[in-house]
């Protein structure tokens, strides 16, 4: 078990130190990047996935941005080739990321795009009405839905020639931020414990925002549908999946029992955020220390948002706490965005054993 800390000006010396294992990790492909439509026919429903992939060589990347307001830019660009051709001939593995509640597929482009140019498919569904563009509050009680969205999109790129061709079904990993973190260990086969969530947040701690909403909605005589509580209490357990990279989630503690998460067998690489209002990082980290036996952690000594995409002075501007890092002035997002995408794809690397830069199709 491996314990990495992240603090302001010292991400800087971390990067140095580890500088010869990035220097092994430089961009092999072009980056292409596509909207996917995919028709879940059981649900019922269309899932809008954003696609990252490694492109043909020939292909020209430029600036693109992920989130605007009107004419600006709320994050900063990052290069890729929409609707570019893939690479033939190659297989390579599949990350499923789950993005946070008020949050959107595109919101780490910057991650997305790093791996892709060293040899991975990621694949980031938009959460149908829990994304920042269609928020309803009644999804709270749904992030059941937030499984089946990953697992059903792994069964539809899998199923369509057009994407399976280059996609190796047998390695397969997961990113989740905040809720997309819980979702995540959801797929780990972790039971959430819905009950005793609803106990807590019948009086939510003063910081933990999200437990604040589930007792507004009550307080104010939502009645949580029998579906909806019923769903919470399936296993989603998803064996293709089997390396899982959570940042900073919730609900944790308030919504997972001991027992269930040592249920848990897959690897698993936590990244705590020090600043965080969601729930003490370093509490969150023990908690999942003590419970899951192949874990490792990494702390940041930042917000809750670092992990998301860098913003736009327009961005700051206007979502100051999206891109506050913790209104800490010594916090470096892009230096603690270096190590994230370090972290990862080593950590991908060593559990979908990816030894060479792909598979070759026979």
């Amino acid at each position: 078990m491996k314990v990495i800390k992240i603090v302001g000006v010292v991400a800087a010396v971390w990067l140095l130190v580890f500088a010869a294992d990035a220097a092994a990790q430089t961009s092999l492909y072009k980056v292409g990047a596509a909207t996917v439509s995919l028709k879940d026919g059981r649900r019922n429903r269309e899932i809008l996935a954003e696609l990252w992939y490694p492109a043909s060589a020939a292909a020209q990347e430029s600036d693109y941005v992920y989130a605007k307001a009107a004419l600006f830019a709320i994050t900063e660009p990052v290069k890729v080739v929409r609707n570019a051709p893939p690479v033939e001939g190659k297989k390579f593995p599949l990350i499923v990321l789950s993005h946070g509640i008020l949050g959107a597929e595109g919101n780490y482009a910057y991650l997305c795009r790093f791996l892709a140019a060293r040899g991975y498919v990621v694949a980031a569904p938009h959460h149908v009405s829990q994304s920042r563009n269609d928020f309803k509050e009644e999804e709270l009680f749904r992030f059941w839905k937030r499984a089946e969205d990953v697992s059903k999109v792994i069964d539809l790129l899998l199923a369509d020639k057009t994407y399976s061709a280059g996609i190796d079904s047998g390695r397969i990993g997961f990113i989740g931020h905040s809720v997309g973190g819980h979702t995540g260990l959801l797929l780990a086969g972790a039971a959430f414990d819905f009950d005793g969530f609803l106990k807590y947040a019948a009086a939510p701690l003063p910081e933990d925002k999200l437990p604040n909403r589930f007792h507004r909605l009550i307080a104010q005589g939502y009645k949580i549908p029998a579906a909806d509580a019923a769903g919470n209490k399936k296993n989603y357990l998803d064996p293709r999946i089997t390396a899982f990279v959570i940042m900073d989630p919730t609900p944790v503690m308030s919504g997972f029992t001991a027992a269930s998460l040592q249920a848990i067998k897959q690897p698993v690489l936590y990244f705590g955020a020090s600043k965080s209002t969601i729930a003490p990082s370093d509490q969150m980290a023990a908690f999942l220390k003590a419970h899951i036996a192949a874990i490792d952690t990494v702390e940041t000594h930042a917000g809750h948002f670092v992990f998301a995409d860098e913003g736009t002075w327009f961005g700051k501007l206007v979502a100051s706490e999206a891109f506050g890092d913790g209104e800490s002035p010594d916090i470096d997002r892009k230096a603690i965005h270096a190590r994230i995408e370090s972290t990862c794809l080593q950590f991908f690397q060593t559990h979908l054993s990816m030894n060479k830069e792909t598979s070759t199709l026979k």
